[in-house]
């Protein structure tokens, strides 16, 4: 019995927000027609762990959207810059907000984040020799960062042509993540790299820890669907 109105209010959400955006539809009133949306994030292209992006957005009614963009990234600017293993998913519910001319297309947003990035490192390692007399060697390694955080965000939704098929976005967000980095306990420099965790590291790149997490996006896509 204690599963039963959980259970119900599962089943009855989705009815409401369906029954909303076919209200919506029937008088005329959805903001950006029905249908979903598909486009591709240009920042992805030019960021430091970059790649072609894309997003799929779903409009549930008149105020609500469920948003999910996956990156395929295929460079680093690390000093070998050919990752493998690296991509970043970015799942959002987006609340719309009327304007002042009655159109939905303004937007605020909660974000969700995972990014993982795997590629080669060289660096001087320090080599075992007499005391005192450690030569510096280089060395090839596998250096893997993970990063996990949240973001709100605003920004707003455009169309170019009538039929609103063509569209625009862009937005901004602030928020926080926590990376982790794990360099697979190669000794640089006479130190340890395995792992290290200072919590609140900040402008090491060299450790783990809290950074900012800022998004920024400028979309073009398309609408499919009547």
């Amino acid at each position: 019995m204690r599963y039963f109105y959980p259970l119900l209010f599962l089943l009855f959400v989705p009815c409401l927000l369906q029954a909303q955006a076919s209200a919506y539809l029937q008088d005329g009133k959805f903001p950006m027609r029905a249908g979903t949306l598909i486009s591709t994030n240009l920042v992805s292209l030019m960021e430091p762990d970059g790649g072609f992006s894309i997003a799929v957005e779903r409009r549930m009614s008149l105020r609500w959207a469920m948003v999910v963009e996956g990156t395929l990234i295929t460079y680093s600017t690390g000093s070998m810059p050919t990752p493998f293993a690296a991509f970043r998913i970015r799942p959002e519910v987006r609340h719309y907000f009327k304007g002042r001319v009655g159109k939905y297309k303004g937007f605020v947003g909660l974000e969700l984040l995972y990014k993982q990035v795997s590629n080669d490192e060289e660096a001087l390692s320090a080599h075992p020799g007499l005391p005192g007399q450690e030569l510096p060697v280089p060395v090839r390694y596998t250096r893997e960062r993970r990063s996990a955080g949240a973001a709100m965000k605003v920004g707003m939704q455009l169309y170019f042509d009538r039929q609103k098929r063509v569209l625009f976005e862009m937005y901004a967000g602030l928020g926080l993540k926590y990376r982790w980095l794990d360099d697979g306990g190669v000794v640089i420099g006479g130190l340890q790299q395995v792992k290290r965790g200072d919590f609140f590291a900040y402008n090491n790149d060299y450790k783990s820890g809290i950074r900012p997490n800022v998004p920024i996006g400028v979309k073009v896509g398309v609408r499919l669907g009547k």
